[in-house]
């Protein structure tokens, strides 16, 4: 038996992950010289893991961080949430006030049986609410890592920058950069994909 909080889906995409990776790879539909692993929002937070587990020249982290969804959330929710912070959480979670999000991840943490979601997604959208921080992944993994933000992106905070380059420079082989872009970093949004599609041709043309 195991409690909400014993729940791990971020072992359970992986694992879906890299059996997709090899099954392409062995049938012929992957060729190449080099790899680079890109992921986006959730995917960001796999993406050191992933890295490591195919050998990849590099991984592209986007909208991600050296913690979990879950405390980036949690940390968003005590500091306050301004307008384009709550116009985010409206429409990822349906909840736009303060004082709502507070208790919704309270009642996350506290393993209650009907809070398995957060708005109306449910625990596995999110990767896990408890879920190994994304650092130590981040640490072992080998080859170039690119950490790209949007300034005014919720979940990005200023510390994070400071923490990925004490983190970087704990590694032991590979190296890093980290790329701040303007805008909200809604990837719906036509500014925004054409910024990101711009920025990812210059990164794969070097």
């Amino acid at each position: 038996y195991y409690t909400l909080k014993n729940m791990d889906y971020k072992s359970t995409r992986q694992t879906a992950v890299q059996r997709t990776f090899y099954h392409l790879r062995d049938e012929g539909v992957l060729d190449y010289k080099k790899l680079v692993v890109l992921g986006i929002g959730e995917g960001a937070y796999l993406a050191p893991s992933l890295a490591t587990m195919f050998e990849a020249d590099s991984a592209v982290m986007i909208n991600g961080g050296p913690f979990s969804e879950m405390i980036e959330i949690e940390r968003a929710a005590q500091d306050g949430v301004d307008d384009t912070e709550a116009e985010f959480f409206d429409r990822v979670l349906r909840i736009s006030k303060q004082k709502d999000l507070l208790r919704a991840v309270e009642n996350v943490r506290q393993g209650r049986a009907d809070a398995f979601a957060l708005g109306p997604h449910m625990n596995k959208y999110w990767l896990t609410y408890n879920a190994a921080i994304t650092a130590h992944d981040y640490q072992h993994m080998p080859g170039h890592a690119v950490w790209i933000f949007f300034d005014k992106y919720p979940l990005h905070k200023a510390q994070n920058e400071q923490y990925i380059r004490s983190l970087s420079g704990m590694r032991k082989e590979g190296s890093s950069e980290q790329i701040i872009l303007p805008g909200t970093g809604n990837i719906s949004e036509s500014e925004v994909q054409q910024r990101l599609a711009e920025k990812l041709l210059e990164i794969l043309d070097n």
